[in-house]
């Protein structure tokens, strides 16, 4: 009869032929997971980036809201930006004063406070994903605010208002304003200040306003561009101000942001936010907003954003 008893060594290999992989199969699930990776990676990449992008169009939006909320409230008129006026203002006031805009947010952030400067609302709503170290992302469209100077009258104690002086091709505008669907109300600004209070720690503030200098089409970098950013010195520690050169930034909203860079921010490439008197808000390179860059006397506005109802007529920058 057949012996049919399986010897040790028969035993020991058909357990490794049954339990183990081979070389060539462990490095082909290798390369599929690679593969996969590689293919995943950017779309993860993307998916990020868009979700970032949608937040800060949504803080935009939110700002715009609150700043509407203020109109309503105040006779059509958006909030004011001026500096010290006497024992009624001593600190001056802005949009993102506690005090202004934040008697429409639901939750405060206090960003900013001192002796010297009323608290200010930021973080939150008030800042971009994408904006390095941010305290607060956006500023208001100097030709939106109420008033640039307040004067105080010691007989009667009382403030009389100045509004921005039109121009040739700029007016002040209220929220009752022509196109309302293309009148600038907020953007995205540069981060340049930094926080005055020790509590707020290593934060970067825009300032409170975006064009109020320049023509309309320079302020987006077309023609000279625009160059009454302070020196560089003076924010050489701020994120933004990475790589920047005396005379820069030559616009006032930032274009690096989105998608994010981490160099090159004064680039104008990629995309900027900005938010509508209508409350609308939406992405836009600089091509969408000026005909050419750099060629003064030739550039114009597009139309799809304007700083003035005035900008409405053809436009040509310096």
């Amino acid at each position: 009869m057949r012996n049919h008893t399986m010897t040790k060594a028969n035993r020991q290999h058909v357990r490794c032929g049954l339990g183990g992989f081979t070389l060539i199969e462990l490095l082909v699930v290798i390369a599929i997971i690679a593969l996969l990776v590689g293919i995943l990676l950017p779309a993860l990449g993307q998916a990020r980036a868009a979700a970032r992008a949608t937040k800060c169009l949504s803080n935009l939006k939110q700002n715009a809201t609150a700043m509407i909320m203020y109109s309503n409230d105040y006779k059509g008129k958006f909030p004011f930006n001026v500096t010290a006026a006497g024992p009624l203002l001593p600190n001056g006031g802005y949009w993102f004063d506690e005090d202004r805009i934040g008697r429409y947010y639901p939750n405060i952030q206090p960003a900013d406070s001192g002796a010297t400067i009323n608290t200010t609302v930021g973080g939150g709503a008030m800042t971009c994903p994408n904006h390095p170290d941010a305290g607060r992302s956006y500023s208001m469209n100097a030709w939106a605010s109420s008033a640039e100077r307040a004067n105080y009258d010691s007989a009667t104690n009382r403030l009389n208002w100045v509004s921005k002086s039109e121009t040739l091709v700029d007016r002040p505008f209220d929220a009752a304003t022509d196109n309302a669907s293309k009148v600038l109300l907020l953007g995205e600004a540069w981060g340049l200040s930094p926080a005055t209070s020790s509590e707020s720690g290593r934060l970067w503030f825009t300032n409170s306003q975006i064009g109020p200098q320049g023509d309309p089409v320079s302020r987006f970098g077309g023609g000279n561009g625009v160059s009454d950013v302070p020196s560089p010195a003076i924010f050489r520690d701020a994120p933004e101000a990475a790589g920047l050169a005396p005379g820069q930034p030559r616009f006032y909203t930032p274009f690096y942001r989105h998608p994010g860079r981490n160099k090159d921010f004064m680039s104008s490439s990629g995309n900027t936010h900005l938010v509508f008197v209508d409350g609308h808000a939406g992405p836009f390179q600089q091509r969408d907003l000026v005909t050419g860059t750099g060629n003064p006397g030739t550039d114009k506005l597009t139309g799809a954003a304007l700083w003035s109802p005035k900008n409405a007529t053809t436009v040509v920058g310096n």
